[in-house]
């Protein structure tokens, strides 16, 4: 619930930002995923998908390492962890960001929507089950948020913003595991997807994919398997 009202909450501020800011355009989620795709982010995203392909066979034995140390880890900084995934502060981080720099709201506010729209789409398409014996476990909502915030936060600001951030998502993605709400699987997964979206918009924001040539690699992922999608650009 409370990940819905920030949603709705975001989908406000992306438009009060496109009409404030005259050269701010909505992007399509498929303009905003293929702007991802550079050097960077072709390596990023292969490193994501080879990590989901590997670790789903070990998420049990994962599990289990992390079980054995959970006692040592005080509640309240768990709790930290599940607030920060649910949207709120990302919306709050938003708001903000208006009075800095509306289009880095905006890249923000898009990247959002759009990988936490990917992720609940995956989410009912594969139905895996959580640890905790819940449903809908793959990709981690929480560890998408949280990774599409860090990203965009790491790619506008200085490294001593953008470094705290990706530190903290990782943490968020690491409460997720101890509480048993997702395998390390589903954490990788949402964070890639989070990546992707927040850092294509970004691209597109500040110029860095318009006009550009050349090729691209990404992986893509199906029932049993997967395999590498090359694009070429002219």
């Amino acid at each position: 619930m409370k990940t819905r009202l920030a949603l709705v909450f975001l989908l406000s501020l992306l438009f009060e930002c496109g009409t404030t800011q005259a050269q701010s355009i909505v992007y399509g989620p498929s303009d905003v995923f293929e702007s991802s795709f550079d050097l960077l982010g072709s390596a990023v995203v292969t490193a994501g998908a080879i990590a989901v392909q590997q670790q789903s066979a070990e998420d049990e034995d994962f599990r289990n390492s992390i079980n054995n140390r959970r006692e040592d880890i005080d509640s309240n900084v768990l709790e930290i962890g599940e607030k920060f995934g649910t949207g709120l502060p990302t919306a709050g981080i938003i708001f903000l960001q208006m009075f800095v720099s509306p289009d880095h709201a905006f890249a923000h506010a898009e990247g959002v929507i759009y990988s936490w729209l990917a992720t609940t789409s995956i989410k009912a398409v594969s139905n895996r089950r959580r640890p905790n014996g819940r449903e809908q476990s793959f990709p981690s909502g929480h560890a998408t948020l949280a990774f599409a915030t860090a990203t965009n936060l790491a790619y506008f600001y200085p490294w001593w913003i953008g470094v705290p951030a990706l530190t903290f998502a990782g943490f968020v993605g690491y409460q997720r595991i101890v509480e048993e709400r997702h395998w390390l699987s589903d954490v990788i997964a949402g964070a890639t997807v989070g990546f992707v979206f927040a850092r294509g918009s970004a691209r597109l924001r500040d110029g860095s994919s318009a006009g550009s040539e050349g090729a691209t690699v990404s992986p893509f992922t199906v029932a049993g398997g997967g395999g590498l999608l090359f694009r070429a650009y002219f």
